[in-house]
């Protein structure tokens, strides 16, 4: 892994971020201030449509465990089919043609974005999280490289219209597919886990909490992609210029995520949500104090929000395979039908609801959509601690293969001396030797909480330190007997 981890830091992972960079540019591509209507929503709905299709196909093929072959497969396909689509969408434009092509891009190049994701996700999780999560640091700039080098495409004119987009979106599946399989060279096989631990996966509160947990990703996505709809729908803003406010937005999201990763060591829905709600609610504000004349302060915090939301779920999903390493596609698989739900969702929910409301009801719905998304904060932090997205979900290792994991020792001590639902989240972090400030955060209790649950752990087990604790805990023999 000492291998894994140095080539991990360089730009081989780092490459997931030209998908990502492709992902906003065919959105972007695709989409025109003045296409917010029923027409444009139902090519929206047949792209997210074909991408479910293949993602849910992806659950059914990789519901056992998966192994390199399948997973280069899976990026060889989504590569094609991601080229396919970037070339259909890129003949519409140059024709100025948005009927059969456009759509047919949407529909081939949907599945390609999927899988694309799906393989990705499974060759991150088979390098350290550390690796991963700096690798996410390096997503943003190029993120904003692509949405700004497309913009000053269009802007300079030794260019034909809309070619310099064609050709960066035919050459940006390329450069994802090299880098993936540069990181698919390097990445090792996941570690082989007890039959007992394999068998327990998949099954009881994990399963629970993830299901959860991707709902409340979809449910928030579905919210976000209304947002943005009604935004779009009442200023009339041109394509062009949400990029530019986008690039920005996307900046200003780099240090929020970092400060995020560096702080609490794992990006937790709840932390997102912690700064996301503000900005939203700042939007709002401006929104209803004067729309026209903050429109661009609007944009700047939908986009921020925007980016910071990608980026949670595919850190998230990173987290899930992970821990799931023998059947990594499977989660992989699951989070992109999770993701897609909720744009379909909330598609169809403003083709539905709110395409026919007049440019003064898209303040109210941004209220409404505020309101949405407190909701999905106050469920979000329930999650994290059953699943280990913030405590490193795998086990740790230096822990011997055949010694129980330290889920099992922490709920054997748990079990022995009496322990709290809230004390055992508490004690499955300690023991893995988080500092009370990473509890805090991965929990979203306040300092005061943290002390009191350590002190009533440490009360009922009779320690006076941390590493009495781990001591006890990780090496206390009579605890795994009993």
């Amino acid at each position: 892994m000492e291998r894994i981890g140095k080539s991990g830091g360089g730009l081989c992972l780092a490459g997931a971020g030209f998908l990502w960079g492709w992902s906003f540019l065919f959105f972007f591509s695709s989409q025109a201030a003045s296409s917010i209507s029923l027409s444009f929503l139902t090519n929206d709905v047949l792209y997210l449509g074909s991408t479910l299709v293949a993602a849910l196909l992806a659950v059914k093929v990789f519901w056992n465990e998966y192994d390199v072959r399948q997973l280069r497969t899976v990026g060889n396909a989504a590569f094609a089919l991601m080229l396919a689509g970037s070339v259909l969408l890129a003949i519409s434009m140059v024709a100025r043609d948005s009927g059969f092509y456009a759509m047919a891009g949407k529909i081939v190049a949907g599945p390609g974005q999927g899988l694309s994701w799906i393989a990705w996700t499974t060759v991150l999780s088979r390098f350290d999280i550390e690796c991963a999560e700096r690798s996410f640091l390096q997503w943003i700039p190029i993120l904003v490289g692509v949405v700004l080098a497309s913009t000053l495409g269009n802007w300079v004119s030794v260019f034909p219209p809309q070619l310099f987009n064609s050709v960066l979106m035919v050459l940006l599946p390329v450069a994802s597919w090299v880098f993936f399989c540069r990181a698919l060279s390097l990445s090792s096989e996941p570690k082989r886990k007890d039959a007992s631990v394999a068998a327990a996966e998949g099954k009881g509160d994990d399963v629970k909490s993830i299901v959860w947990l991707f709902a409340n990703l979809s449910f928030a996505l579905a919210v976000i992609m209304v947002v943005w709809a009604a935004f779009l729908f009442q200023h009339q803003v041109s394509v062009e210029q949400v990029k530019v406010v986008f690039s920005l937005g996307a900046f200003v999201a780099l240090p929020i995520v970092w400060f995020a990763l560096r702080v609490t060591r794992r990006l937790a829905p709840s932390s997102l949500y912690r700064w996301a709600v503000p900005i939203m609610a700042f939007a709002v504000v401006l929104d209803f104090i004067a729309p026209a004349a903050y429109v661009w302060c609007t944009c700047l915090c939908l986009s921020v929000v925007s980016v910071g939301f990608e980026g949670m779920y595919h850190l998230v999903f990173i987290y899930v395979s992970k821990r799931f390493s023998q059947r990594a596609m499977l989660a992989a698989s699951l989070g992109v039908v999770a993701t897609t739900l909720g744009g379909m969702i909330g598609s169809t929910v403003w083709a539905a609801c709110f395409s026919h409301a007049s440019s003064a009801d898209a303040g109210k719905i941004l209220l409404v959509a505020l309101f949405v998304l407190v909701l999905c904060w106050s469920c979000a932090p329930r999650f994290g601690g059953v699943l280990g997205l913030n405590g490193g979900g795998v086990e740790g290792e230096a822990s011997s293969q055949n010694s129980p994991p330290v889920e099992k020792k922490c709920e054997l001590a748990a079990n022995a001396y009496g322990l709290t639902p809230r004390e055992r989240e508490v004690l499955f972090l300690l023991a893995q030797g988080r500092s009370r400030a990473f509890i805090r955060e991965a929990l979203f209790i306040s300092k005061g909480t943290v002390d009191t649950h350590v002190h009533h752990i440490y009360s009922k087990m009779g320690i006076g330190s941390k590493d009495e604790l781990v001591k006890m805990v990780l090496d206390g023999e009579d605890i795994i007997a009993s």
